[in-house]
């Protein structure tokens, strides 16, 4: 059986830190990945590669980046004291995609978390991609939590009840329950 190699020697694929002399291309293909580059991803990109926490590593094919990804070390959770290797950020471009280069990342990182003793590897996946969800799916990853994000002030709107964003659907629901309850009671 003949085993895949996680790049082509053909094409001779980099795998490194980023350096500062990187971030042009790296926020290039950040606008690749999201519909829009959050205020300041500059400044704090050369500030973590700089400091080298998180790491951010690229992976140049022929002189240009084509794949990137940030991870640090951190327990896995506080109370088990395991420790684990999270993948913030991970991203192929797509015209480098099945040609092993998202492979070759992934090799790089369960060396580092080797070398560091790390127990786990963690990836951030976002929800709505789907090849995302199965590439990692397939690689062996498993869902370990649901990290769901709302703002502070939205937050205290739904605590208080008065968010007013209740939908017709909802509305309807709540005023059978409202009759039945009622009806009940009579």
């Amino acid at each position: 059986m003949s085993r895949r190699l996680p790049y082509s020697p053909r094409r001779p694929l980099e795998i490194r830190a980023a350096t500062v002399d990187d971030v042009p291309e790296l926020l290039a293909l950040w606008g690749q990945s999201r519909s829009a580059l959050p205020e300041g991803a500059q400044a704090r990109l050369e500030a973590a590669i700089l400091v080298g926490e998180p790491e951010v590593v690229v992976a140049r094919l022929n002189e240009r980046a084509v794949a990137f990804l940030v991870m640090r070390q951190s327990p896995l959770n506080v109370l088990s004291g395991a420790t684990a290797v999270c993948m913030d950020e991970f991203f192929v471009a797509a015209a480098e995609r099945r040609h092993g280069v998202g492979r070759a990342l992934l090799a790089y990182v369960a060396a580092q978390a080797e070398r560091l003793g790390a127990e786990q590897i963690v990836a951030g996946v976002p929800s709505p991609s789907k090849d995302a969800q199965r590439y990692f799916a397939k690689l062996g990853f498993v869902p370990v939590v649901v990290r769901r994000a709302t703002t502070p002030p939205a937050l205290l709107r739904r605590l208080a009840g008065s968010d007013g964003q209740r939908g017709s659907l909802e509305n309807l629901l709540s005023r059978r329950r409202s009759l039945r309850a009622r009806s009940r009671v009579v």
